[in-house]
């Protein structure tokens, strides 16, 4: 699947865990702000924009089948709403209990260009209504290529009752928009790794390569994570989550209760 996609809704996913917490320590319901988040990230890559480019198609043009992340993917067939084309992305745990679920919808593709944008609507949290809209580009430069990407993010943010609403906001928002930067610079840079470091014998698919490079790049990223930025009890829960996706389901669901 579409790394920053994942890291959107994980991060997301925290955010969200962390205003219930305090919530549950109010007799009052919380109060919903929607915040429109940026970003933009970039790097330059050693390889033509032509193969930049055909991996951007090769990693976001999503095709049925189950990702090595373990989401179900499917194409949008009969939703009139994906035009170009589209497709839902569901992550279940063992149980079958829905931990996931999105649909992502081509809104561009424009080949001389080499430019692709997409909208995805992430339904696994209806309290957040997270919807993003992102655009990837492979631009052509002197001696290589660029590879930008553009992600504006919509979501719902819980006030907890007696925070002050302008600061809450301001914190949380910032907080997920820097901790969104950072982990899509890291994605880029996986990226630019697996291109710069040559043709791929291990038969491998570019999405299985770019994966296994980032759960590498995650497993460090749980070390030096703050406990208390995370919505888990102990850095082991976090660990079983990062390897492995579906324990995160158990997990939140055990929470909720």
């Amino acid at each position: 699947m579409p790394n920053n996609l994942l890291i959107a809704s994980l991060l997301t996913l925290c955010l969200s865990a962390m205003a219930a917490d305090e919530a549950q320590l109010s007799d009052k319901a919380p109060v919903s702000v929607t915040v429109s988040l940026f970003n933009y990230a970039a790097v330059d890559i050693d390889a033509s924009a032509d193969r930049v480019w055909q991996l951007i198609q090769d990693y976001y043009l999503q095709v049925e089948g189950i990702a090595p992340s373990g989401y179900e993917s499917a194409p949008l067939a009969d939703d009139p709403a994906a035009y170009i084309s589209g497709y839902r992305m569901v992550l279940r745990d063992e149980a079958n209990q829905l931990i996931d679920e999105r649909k992502v919808y081509i809104t561009e593709l424009d080949e001389a260009a080499r430019r692709l944008s997409l909208y995805a609507h992430y339904l696994g949290d209806p309290q957040s209504d997270m919807r993003v809209h992102a655009t990837y580009e492979a631009i052509e430069t002197g001696d290589g290529a660029r590879y930008a990407l553009y992600a504006h993010t919509l979501l719902n943010i819980q006030v907890p009752e007696g925070k002050p609403a302008a600061d809450y906001i301001q914190a949380q928002a910032m907080n997920l928009r820097e901790q969104s930067q950072h982990f899509l610079d890291q994605h880029l840079d996986v990226t630019k790794r697996y291109l710069e470091a040559g043709d791929d014998e291990t038969g491998e698919s570019t999405s299985q390569r770019l994966d296994a490079l980032m759960r590498d790049f995650w497993a460090a990223q749980v070390e030096a994570m703050p406990l208390a930025a995370t919505p888990f009890p102990d850095r082991q829960a976090y660990r079983d989550y990062s390897s492995r996706p579906k324990a995160f389901g158990r997990y939140a669901e055990e929470k909720s209760t």
